[in-house]
């Protein structure tokens, strides 16, 4: 990004002080989503000896296992639809 955008627009094109000051903020909630992602990059790693940079599935093959995944996901919901239920 060009030192006169940053002056024009400030830090995230909105215009709002028309002056660049770059602040680092730490945000504890994507920090952790972050350190999930990590640990189970390293679990997926030790478990089937491989990374999401393998090549040996096809586009199609990734779909499926996305799809099988978000089914997952839709259980994992109806479970907690039905103890909310309960209460």
């Amino acid at each position: 990004m060009s030192d006169w955008y940053k002056d024009m627009h400030g830090p995230y094109g909105n215009m709002s002080k028309g002056v660049y000051k770059e602040t680092i903020v730490n945000d504890s909630i994507v920090d952790s989503i972050k350190e999930k992602y990590q640990s189970r990059s390293e679990t997926g790693i030790k478990k089937y000896n491989t990374t999401l940079d393998r090549d040996d599935l096809t586009e199609e093959e990734w779909l499926i296992h996305l799809q099988e995944e978000l089914m997952d996901a839709t259980l994992y919901i109806e479970k907690l639809i039905t103890l909310i239920k309960k209460k």
